[in-house]
Protein backbone atom coordinates (compact mmCIF):
# COMPACT_ATOMS: atom_id res chain seq x y z
CA UNK A 1 0.00 0.00 0.00
CA UNK A 2 1.44 3.71 -0.76
CA UNK A 3 0.87 6.05 2.10
CA UNK A 4 -0.39 9.56 0.91
CA UNK A 5 2.28 12.27 1.14
CA UNK A 6 2.91 15.41 -0.31
CA UNK A 7 4.37 15.44 -3.82
CA UNK A 8 7.78 16.80 -2.21
CA UNK A 9 7.64 14.05 -0.20
CA UNK A 10 7.66 11.49 -2.78
CA UNK A 11 10.04 13.20 -5.05
CA UNK A 12 12.01 13.46 -1.61
CA UNK A 13 12.43 17.37 -1.72
CA UNK A 14 11.65 20.39 0.46
CA UNK A 15 9.06 22.53 -0.33
CA UNK A 16 11.36 25.24 -1.23
CA UNK A 17 13.20 22.92 -3.87
CA UNK A 18 14.03 25.05 -7.38
CA UNK A 19 12.97 23.55 -10.17
CA UNK A 20 16.53 22.12 -11.15
CA UNK A 21 16.19 20.05 -8.02
CA UNK A 22 12.99 18.64 -8.23
CA UNK A 23 14.05 17.71 -11.84
CA UNK A 24 17.56 16.05 -10.73
CA UNK A 25 15.22 14.03 -8.11
CA UNK A 26 12.46 12.94 -10.45
CA UNK A 27 15.50 11.47 -12.92
CA UNK A 28 17.13 9.72 -10.16
CA UNK A 29 13.60 8.43 -8.79
CA UNK A 30 12.41 7.18 -12.13
CA UNK A 31 15.73 5.72 -12.84
CA UNK A 32 15.46 4.04 -9.43
CA UNK A 33 11.62 3.26 -8.98
CA UNK A 34 11.03 2.13 -13.18
CA UNK A 35 9.13 -1.12 -13.60
CA UNK A 36 11.54 -2.56 -15.83
CA UNK A 37 13.82 -2.76 -13.34
CA UNK A 38 12.16 -3.96 -10.61
CA UNK A 39 9.48 -6.84 -12.36
CA UNK A 40 9.09 -8.91 -9.01
CA UNK A 41 7.51 -5.72 -7.00
CA UNK A 42 3.38 -5.75 -8.12
CA UNK A 43 3.25 -2.03 -7.05
CA UNK A 44 6.23 -0.90 -9.21
CA UNK A 45 4.35 0.26 -12.25
CA UNK A 46 2.45 2.13 -9.46
CA UNK A 47 4.92 4.03 -7.80
CA UNK A 48 6.90 4.94 -10.66
CA UNK A 49 3.51 7.01 -12.33
CA UNK A 50 2.93 8.47 -8.85
CA UNK A 51 6.58 10.05 -9.40
CA UNK A 52 5.94 11.23 -12.92
CA UNK A 53 2.47 12.57 -11.75
CA UNK A 54 4.28 14.50 -8.46
CA UNK A 55 6.79 16.05 -10.94
CA UNK A 56 4.21 16.82 -13.72
CA UNK A 57 2.78 19.50 -10.98
CA UNK A 58 5.58 20.91 -9.24
CA UNK A 59 7.23 21.95 -12.43
CA UNK A 60 4.72 23.58 -13.74
CA UNK A 61 4.91 26.90 -12.00
CA UNK A 62 1.27 27.78 -11.52
CA UNK A 63 0.03 24.58 -10.38
CA UNK A 64 2.68 24.07 -7.94
CA UNK A 65 2.03 27.65 -6.87
CA UNK A 66 -1.90 26.43 -6.39
CA UNK A 67 -0.96 23.43 -4.89
CA UNK A 68 1.11 25.32 -2.41
CA UNK A 69 -1.26 27.47 -1.12
CA UNK A 70 -3.66 24.54 -0.47
CA UNK A 71 -0.83 22.86 0.73
CA UNK A 72 0.89 25.08 3.42
CA UNK A 73 -1.25 28.71 2.74
CA UNK A 74 1.86 30.66 0.96
CA UNK A 75 3.53 30.10 -2.25
CA UNK A 76 7.11 28.62 -2.17
CA UNK A 77 8.15 29.55 -5.85
CA UNK A 78 5.95 31.97 -7.16
CA UNK A 79 5.65 32.81 -11.10
CA UNK A 80 6.46 36.29 -11.77
CA UNK A 81 2.82 37.01 -13.68
CA UNK A 82 0.90 36.44 -10.80
CA UNK A 83 1.18 37.85 -7.52
CA UNK A 84 -2.69 37.51 -5.75
CA UNK A 85 -3.87 34.13 -4.65
CA UNK A 86 -6.80 34.63 -6.74
CA UNK A 87 -4.50 35.40 -10.14
CA UNK A 88 -2.64 32.30 -9.84
CA UNK A 89 -5.78 29.91 -8.74
CA UNK A 90 -7.68 31.56 -12.04
CA UNK A 91 -4.16 30.31 -14.49
CA UNK A 92 -4.78 26.87 -13.39
CA UNK A 93 -8.03 26.80 -14.89
CA UNK A 94 -7.31 28.12 -18.32
CA UNK A 95 -6.71 26.37 -21.48
CA UNK A 96 -4.50 27.45 -24.31
CA UNK A 97 -6.06 25.08 -27.05
CA UNK A 98 -9.95 24.17 -26.63
CA UNK A 99 -9.82 22.46 -23.16
CA UNK A 100 -7.40 21.70 -20.48
CA UNK A 101 -7.68 17.84 -21.86
CA UNK A 102 -6.44 19.25 -25.28
CA UNK A 103 -3.33 21.08 -23.71
CA UNK A 104 -2.40 17.71 -21.76
CA UNK A 105 -2.01 15.48 -24.53
CA UNK A 106 -0.35 18.14 -26.87
CA UNK A 107 2.12 18.15 -24.12
CA UNK A 108 2.52 14.74 -23.30
CA UNK A 109 1.75 13.13 -26.97
CA UNK A 110 2.93 15.37 -30.14
CA UNK A 111 6.65 15.52 -30.17
CA UNK A 112 7.29 12.48 -27.28
CA UNK A 113 6.95 9.53 -30.08
CA UNK A 114 4.46 7.85 -28.48
CA UNK A 115 4.75 3.92 -29.25
CA UNK A 116 1.82 2.34 -31.57
CA UNK A 117 0.28 -0.14 -29.24
CA UNK A 118 0.34 2.50 -26.39
CA UNK A 119 -0.73 1.53 -23.06
CA UNK A 120 -0.29 3.14 -19.14
CA UNK A 121 3.26 1.31 -18.70
CA UNK A 122 4.64 1.89 -22.12
CA UNK A 123 3.40 5.64 -22.27
CA UNK A 124 5.07 6.49 -18.95
CA UNK A 125 8.24 4.88 -19.96
CA UNK A 126 8.36 6.36 -23.21
CA UNK A 127 8.11 9.87 -21.34
CA UNK A 128 11.19 9.19 -19.56
CA UNK A 129 13.06 8.68 -21.97
CA UNK A 130 13.23 11.14 -23.75
CA UNK A 131 13.96 14.15 -22.77
CA UNK A 132 11.35 16.61 -24.92
CA UNK A 133 8.69 16.51 -22.21
CA UNK A 134 11.42 17.96 -19.70
CA UNK A 135 12.89 20.32 -22.08
CA UNK A 136 9.54 22.23 -22.25
CA UNK A 137 8.66 21.92 -19.21
CA UNK A 138 12.36 23.82 -18.64
CA UNK A 139 11.29 26.67 -20.93
CA UNK A 140 7.97 27.16 -19.19
CA UNK A 141 9.68 27.89 -16.26
CA UNK A 142 12.33 30.03 -17.80
CA UNK A 143 8.66 31.79 -18.98
CA UNK A 144 7.17 32.44 -16.04
CA UNK A 145 9.95 33.39 -14.36
CA UNK A 146 10.51 36.14 -16.63
CA UNK A 147 13.62 34.51 -18.16
CA UNK A 148 12.68 35.32 -22.20
CA UNK A 149 15.83 34.45 -23.32
CA UNK A 150 16.38 30.64 -22.33
CA UNK A 151 12.55 30.45 -22.78
CA UNK A 152 13.32 31.39 -26.60
CA UNK A 153 16.13 28.98 -27.13
CA UNK A 154 14.81 26.27 -25.94
CA UNK A 155 11.62 26.25 -27.37
CA UNK A 156 12.86 27.81 -30.88
CA UNK A 157 14.43 23.95 -30.86
CA UNK A 158 11.65 22.37 -29.99
CA UNK A 159 9.51 23.75 -32.52
CA UNK A 160 12.19 22.64 -35.24
CA UNK A 161 11.67 19.53 -33.10
CA UNK A 162 8.21 19.09 -33.35
CA UNK A 163 6.77 22.23 -36.18
CA UNK A 164 3.15 20.21 -35.17
CA UNK A 165 2.94 21.21 -31.56
CA UNK A 166 0.71 23.88 -30.75
CA UNK A 167 2.01 24.63 -27.53
CA UNK A 168 5.75 25.22 -28.31
CA UNK A 169 4.42 28.05 -30.68
CA UNK A 170 2.14 29.79 -28.92
CA UNK A 171 4.47 30.20 -25.82
CA UNK A 172 7.38 31.01 -28.28
CA UNK A 173 5.20 33.78 -29.34
CA UNK A 174 4.61 34.73 -25.99
CA UNK A 175 8.89 34.48 -24.92
CA UNK A 176 9.35 36.38 -27.78
CA UNK A 177 6.75 39.04 -27.61
CA UNK A 178 8.28 39.90 -24.14
CA UNK A 179 11.74 40.12 -25.29
CA UNK A 180 10.09 43.10 -27.71
CA UNK A 181 9.90 40.96 -31.34
CA UNK A 182 6.56 41.34 -31.80
CA UNK A 183 6.37 40.35 -35.58
CA UNK A 184 8.23 36.93 -34.98
CA UNK A 185 5.82 36.36 -32.03
CA UNK A 186 2.60 37.14 -34.34
CA UNK A 187 4.59 34.92 -36.85
CA UNK A 188 4.39 31.90 -33.97
CA UNK A 189 0.71 33.02 -32.99
CA UNK A 190 0.02 32.68 -36.77
CA UNK A 191 1.11 28.93 -37.14
CA UNK A 192 -0.22 28.02 -34.05
CA UNK A 193 -3.37 28.56 -34.94
CA UNK A 194 -3.18 27.04 -38.32
CA UNK A 195 -1.43 23.72 -36.71
CA UNK A 196 -5.03 23.83 -34.75
CA UNK A 197 -7.23 24.45 -37.96
CA UNK A 198 -5.88 21.39 -39.23
CA UNK A 199 -6.44 18.59 -36.97
CA UNK A 200 -9.48 16.56 -37.09
CA UNK A 201 -11.23 17.40 -35.67
CA UNK A 202 -9.70 21.09 -35.83
CA UNK A 203 -9.20 23.01 -32.22
CA UNK A 204 -10.13 26.72 -32.52
CA UNK A 205 -7.14 27.72 -29.69
CA UNK A 206 -9.35 31.12 -27.71
CA UNK A 207 -6.53 31.67 -25.76
CA UNK A 208 -4.00 32.24 -28.68
CA UNK A 209 -6.09 34.26 -30.84
CA UNK A 210 -6.68 36.59 -27.85
CA UNK A 211 -3.04 36.66 -27.69
CA UNK A 212 -2.67 37.36 -31.61
CA UNK A 213 -5.79 39.88 -31.34
CA UNK A 214 -4.08 41.55 -28.67
CA UNK A 215 -0.61 41.70 -29.80
CA UNK A 216 -2.33 43.18 -32.87
CA UNK A 217 -3.65 45.80 -31.44
CA UNK A 218 -0.04 46.70 -29.65
CA UNK A 219 1.41 47.04 -33.15
CA UNK A 220 -1.04 49.16 -34.15
CA UNK A 221 -2.86 47.03 -36.81
CA UNK A 222 -6.37 48.59 -36.08
CA UNK A 223 -7.37 47.23 -39.50
CA UNK A 224 -5.79 43.93 -39.33
CA UNK A 225 -7.02 43.95 -35.58
CA UNK A 226 -10.70 44.91 -36.85
CA UNK A 227 -10.96 42.23 -39.56
CA UNK A 228 -9.66 39.41 -37.06
CA UNK A 229 -12.01 40.24 -34.40
CA UNK A 230 -14.87 40.64 -36.84
CA UNK A 231 -13.56 36.74 -38.18
CA UNK A 232 -13.87 35.83 -34.34
CA UNK A 233 -17.27 37.21 -32.81
CA UNK A 234 -16.47 35.40 -29.73
CA UNK A 235 -13.01 36.07 -28.85
CA UNK A 236 -13.94 37.56 -25.93
CA UNK A 237 -16.51 35.12 -24.67
CA UNK A 238 -14.51 31.68 -25.48
CA UNK A 239 -12.00 32.78 -23.17
CA UNK A 240 -14.02 33.63 -19.79
CA UNK A 241 -14.07 31.32 -17.31
CA UNK A 242 -17.83 29.58 -17.03
CA UNK A 243 -19.76 30.57 -13.59
CA UNK A 244 -19.08 27.63 -11.84
CA UNK A 245 -15.24 27.20 -12.32
CA UNK A 246 -15.40 31.23 -10.66
CA UNK A 247 -17.37 30.03 -7.84
CA UNK A 248 -15.26 27.29 -7.73
CA UNK A 249 -11.92 29.35 -8.02
CA UNK A 250 -13.69 32.20 -5.03
CA UNK A 251 -14.16 29.33 -2.47
CA UNK A 252 -10.56 28.49 -2.86
CA UNK A 253 -9.11 31.64 -2.63
CA UNK A 254 -11.11 31.96 0.43
CA UNK A 255 -9.82 28.74 1.88
CA UNK A 256 -6.45 29.29 1.18
CA UNK A 257 -6.26 32.77 2.72
CA UNK A 258 -8.05 31.58 5.72
CA UNK A 259 -5.32 29.47 5.74
CA UNK A 260 -2.76 31.67 5.33
CA UNK A 261 -3.91 33.36 8.44
CA UNK A 262 -4.26 30.58 10.76
CA UNK A 263 -0.57 29.47 9.85
CA UNK A 264 0.52 33.01 10.54
CA UNK A 265 -1.63 33.19 13.67
CA UNK A 266 -0.10 30.14 14.62
CA UNK A 267 3.56 31.30 14.17
CA UNK A 268 2.54 34.31 16.46
CA UNK A 269 1.84 31.88 19.53
CA UNK A 270 5.00 32.21 22.03
CA UNK A 271 7.27 28.81 21.95
CA UNK A 272 5.68 27.84 25.65
CA UNK A 273 2.38 27.42 24.31
CA UNK A 274 0.73 23.46 24.12
CA UNK A 275 -0.60 22.24 21.08
CA UNK A 276 -4.08 22.43 22.57
CA UNK A 277 -3.48 26.39 22.41
CA UNK A 278 -3.12 26.87 25.93
CA UNK A 279 0.21 27.82 27.40
CA UNK A 280 2.39 25.11 29.26
CA UNK A 281 2.90 25.85 33.53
Amino acid sequence: MILDISHYEILGVEATATFDEIKLAFRRQAKRTHPDKNPDDPLAQQRFIRIFRAYDLLSDVYRRAAYDLKLFGKVHSPPKTSSTIEEILTSTYHSIMDTPADDVLEEYVVGNRPPKEISLRSFFRDLENTDTFILFRDARTHHDHGNPYLAVAILEMLAQRCPQNILYHYYLGCSLQNLGHKKRAERSFHSAILIGELREPSRRCPTIRKALYDLKKSRGKRIAAWWFRRANPDLDHRTQLDMATRERIRLETQECRMRSQTQTETKRLPLSTAKNGFPED
